[in-house]
C-alpha cells in the first residue's frame, strides 16, 4: 500500500511539472506577439500598415475599378477598399519594398524574432490577422490586426 501511495504522489508530481511547462512556454510565446486593435483609418481611406499611409480608393465604384472589394473590419463603419497589392508575393526585406507596406515572414520563421532572411510582399493592401513581418531584413514580432 505504501508503495502505491508514494506511486500516485510521483505521478501526480509529474503531470503538475508537464502543465507547468506548457503554461511557462505558452507565456514565452505571447511576449512575441504585438496585439494592436486595428490599424488607423480615417476618413480619406488611408490605411497605416506598420506605420506608413497607403492611398486607398475612397468609394465601393473606385474600389471595384481598381480589383479591390469593399469590407467591413475592426471600427470601420461604413466599410472601405481593400484592393490587391500591386507587388504581391514579390520577394523583400522590409515593409517599405511593398505597395501594402506589409513583408510577410514565412510561416516558418514566425517564431525566430531577429533572424536575418527575406519575405514576400502581401498579397491585399489591408492585412488582417496575425503574422510576422520583415524588418530591415530580420524577422519582427508577430502583429495581430482585427
Amino acid at each position: 500500500m505504501k508503495k502505491f501511495l508514494i506511486l500516485i504522489l510521483i505521478v501526480l508530481i509529474l503531470i503538475s511539472g508537464y502543465l507547468f511547462l506548457v503554461n511557462y512556454k505558452k507565456k514565452l510565446s505571447l511576449k512575441n506577439v504585438d496585439y494592436i486593435n486595428q490599424p488607423t483609418s480615417g476618413a480619406n481611406n488611408q490605411v497605416e500598415s506598420s506605420g506608413t499611409s497607403v492611398n486607398l480608393p475612397k468609394n465601393r465604384a473606385d474600389c471595384e475599378k481598381a480589383g479591390g472589394g469593399w469590407i467591413s473590419w475592426g471600427g470601420t463603419v461604413n466599410g472601405e477598399c481593400n484592393r490587391p497589392a500591386k507587388d504581391g508575393d514579390k520577394i523583400c526585406s522590409d515593409n517599405s519594398a511593398c505597395d501594402s507596406q506589409v513583408c510577410l515572414a514565412d510561416k516558418n520563421d514566425e517564431n525566430k524574432i531577429g533572424k536575418q532572411t527575406k519575405g514576400k510582399c502581401a498579397k491585399w493592401m489591408i492585412n488582417l490577422g496575425c503574422y510576422s513581418r520583415i524588418l530591415n531584413g530580420k524577422v519582427a514580432p508577430i502583429l495581430c490586426q482585427d
